[in-house]
């Protein structure tokens, strides 16, 4: 699976994909929760985790869908905190104030530094299959995308759309009712 992106496949007798029953048995299902989704984000999941991110920093889509993998370096002294450089990228600023970072450290469960570790390696099944493919990239948010229809990439980069948004924020029922809510969340 972390070669190509899925589970071995056979075609059907009606010309349609589908898990050979002995996969299906091993895994328990064939559906993408079974497969693909143990090891990859879907759209919706990589959805929640912009959010996430977004409520965590205050990025905004922009910077959060061009963020790259942020570089590590140990912490100093006996506590030995993981330490993320994040490279924001703000096109709309002044030249000179369009590169700047932030430094994230992860001292515990609710410190920023260990939603972004969590966050690496949520996303890095999907780096290392793209790499596999001959697709490298070094983008943060990566995603499967469910349905393998032709001319769409099986991995999206960046903040999904809104229609996987609108689908996360209706799944966890943050899609009310409110003329307020973002237009994503409205149904």
């Amino acid at each position: 699976m972390l070669r190509t992106g899925d589970v071995p496949l056979a075609r059907t007798h009606h010309g349609r994909r589908s898990v050979l029953r002995r996969y299906a048995r091993a895994l328990g299902g064939r559906s993408a929760e079974a497969t693909w989704g143990r090891l990859f984000l879907t759209l919706p999941e990589a959805s929640a985790l912009a959010v996430l991110l977004v409520c965590e920093q205050g990025w905004n889509r922009a910077v959060l869908d061009a963020m790259t993998v942020p570089s590590t370096a140990p912490g100093a002294g006996e506590d030995e905190l993981d330490i993320y450089r994040v490279e924001i990228h703000k096109r709309r600023r002044p030249a000179r104030s369009r590169h700047t970072s932030n430094n994230l450290i992860d001292d515990g469960p609710a410190s920023a530094g260990r939603l972004m570790r969590q966050a690496i390696e949520a996303t890095e099944p999907a780096r290392i299959t793209l790499g596999r493919r001959g697709e490298p990239t070094d983008r943060l948010l990566v995603a499967r995308r469910g349905s393998q229809r032709s001319g769409l990439p099986m991995f999206p980069l960046g903040v999904p759309g809104q229609v996987s948004m609108r689908t996360w924020a209706t799944r966890t029922g943050l899609d009310g009712d409110d003329p307020g809510a973002p237009f994503w969340a409205r149904p």
